[in-house]
């Protein structure tokens, strides 16, 4: 029985934090203490925002410093001292004693866009195995080609399956409306893959929602001056 899953993006703006939102909206109805857990985020003044998104949406008796193991800059001075062993260890630390808490973890993975290339190499990969934890990788179609959707999940898959990572399934996001059947007729053809590929289209109103149409998505109540 899977108690966790790792949710991990190829590229940057694969829309990651909406398929989050989903997930996590669908874990709710069947799971009691459902948990959320960062690796590493980026630091600075202001608290992480998906970490902030899940709190207010799903509550867990938690502080917030338990639902991620490192900052940015504190994963790059363990790295760059030649200690990646020691970050692995911290990060199992503080998902394993945030998991006491809870039924089921979600684990987010690094966003590339704000980790040096240095640590975005293979972290993922081996985070995951340590937490024994299945990856829902999710991806962009947006600006891309069938045939580049389709080479860039496929490449990432195989590294996933050398690395020895379970891939649980894989979202192709953002895949232009009148591209959805030849990416489904050519993965139907051409990739034999054991799990299942979700394509989702592109769509305007996902890409910029505004917050009344996200609090009417999660049934929320709309106060004064909110609905912009």
């Amino acid at each position: 029985m899977l108690k966790n899953l790792y949710l991990a993006a190829i590229e940057p703006s694969s829309g990651k934090s909406l398929v989050l939102l989903g997930i996590m909206e669908l874990l709710s109805k069947r799971v009691q203490r459902l948990g959320f857990f960062r690796p590493v985020i980026h630091g600075g003044a202001d608290i992480d925002n998906d970490i902030h998104l899940v709190r207010c949406r799903y509550p867990l008796d938690v502080p917030y410093e338990a639902q991620y193991a490192l900052t940015h800059d504190e994963a790059q001075k363990l790295v760059a001292e030649g200690q990646f062993d020691e970050l692995l260890k911290l990060v199992i630390e503080k998902y394993k004693a945030l998991e006491r808490h809870c039924d089921f973890v979600v684990c987010e993975g690094i966003n590339a866009t704000d980790i040096d290339p240095a640590l975005v190499d293979n972290f993922d990969t081996r985070v995951a195995n340590h937490l024994s934890a299945p990856i829902l990788m999710v991806s962009s179609g947006f600006g891309k080609t069938p045939d580049e959707v389709l080479g860039r999940v496929r490449t990432q898959r195989e590294a996933y399956r050398e690395a020895g990572c379970e891939s649980v399934a894989s979202i192709i996001n953002r895949v232009k409306p009148e591209d959805v059947p030849t990416i489904r007729e050519k993965l139907d053809r051409v990739c034999q893959f054991d799990d299942p590929v979700f394509i989702l289209p592109d769509s305007e109103i996902l890409t910029k929602p505004t917050l009344a149409e996200i609090k009417r998505a999660l049934n929320g109540k709309l106060t004064h001056g909110d609905a912009r």
